[in-house]
């Protein structure tokens, strides 16, 4: 279950009508947030913990975080990692390996800010995009980051 909220509205959706459900808030130019779930986007984004603030897609960057449905089906909310055409490859920051692909279509949202323990966190800010970078360029080493980071309760 997530909790999603638009201008104020509260509401409880299933993690099955997330997608349909932030795509109908999202047409009404409303931002929408919700809680995020799961540990696929470790260490930036911390499932159960964290409250992500979505809008509109628009142009899509190498870097955004996006809510997407995937060509296998999957909703995900998962980092661009690159754009070729209509072609969107998406991945978790706290996957290893597995990219999923979708269409410019099925992206429905681009997260603008996280909420942890009462802080906004600004995703477009120069801070914030420098460490995701970071993070991406850090791909061959994420398996030992990531252990690391377990580890020293860091996430």
């Amino acid at each position: 279950m997530h909790y999603a909220s638009g201008s104020g509205i509260i509401m409880v959706i299933s993690t099955e009508n997330l997608y349909d459900e932030v795509a109908a808030l999202l047409a009404e130019n409303r931002e929408v947030s919700f809680r995020a779930i799961g540990n696929s986007m470790l260490p930036f984004i911390r499932g159960g913990v964290d409250v992500v603030h979505m809008v509109g897609p628009d142009k899509l960057k190498r870097g955004d975080v996006v809510l997407a449905r995937t060509d296998d089906a999957q909703v995900v909310l998962h980092r661009v990692i690159s754009i070729d055409g209509d072609t969107v490859a998406l991945m978790g920051d706290g996957n290893l390996c597995r990219i999923e692909q979708c269409h410019t279509g099925s992206v429905i949202a681009r997260m603008k800010a996280i909420e942890r323990n009462g802080h906004r966190i600004d995703c477009q800010s120069r801070w914030w995009r420098f460490k995701s970078q970071l993070w991406m360029a850090c791909r061959p080493f994420r398996r030992y980051l990531l252990f690391a980071m377990r580890h020293l309760h860091i996430i």
